[in-house]
């Protein structure tokens, strides 16, 4: 990959597999990496958010992601209360590493505007950057 700049759109990723993934990490690594991410980025797709972020060349950019990152279920069991009137659907896995994130979500650095296309924002703030270099 030759690019110099990189545009991973995590916008309304629900989330997935690490072992999908995290082989992006060593690809995108010494990139300059702009994560784009909505509300509705949860899970993983957070998870990997954050992963990207640790390159110090990356930048947070869009929106606050779900907040739905420290726990995960891939069994789905659903047991209704004996009433009928709830369900219960236990968590099967457990991301405590990222419970500072949990009910909150990761705040980007730069908050994109509503009025406008988020990925025409994203270049615009990147070809600003390559003017300042």
């Amino acid at each position: 990959m030759t690019a110099k700049n990189i545009i991973v759109d995590l916008r309304s990723n629900s989330g997935g597999n690490s072992k999908y993934s995290d082989p992006f990490l060593k690809v995108l690594k010494n990139k300059n990496v702009y994560v784009i991410t909505n509300c509705f980025a949860g899970s993983n797709g957070e998870q990997f958010t954050l992963k990207l972020l640790k390159n110090k060349k990356a930048t947070h950019l869009g929106q606050k992601t779900r907040g739905i990152i420290a726990y995960g279920k891939n069994y789905g069991y659903n047991f209704n209360t004996p009433s009928g009137h709830f369900s219960i659907t236990p968590t099967d896995m457990n991301f405590h590493e990222y419970i500072e994130y949990e009910g909150k979500g990761i705040t980007p650095d730069i908050t994109l505007n509503f009025d406008s296309d988020w990925i025409e924002q994203t270049i615009e703030i990147i070809i600003a950057k390559q003017k300042k270099s």
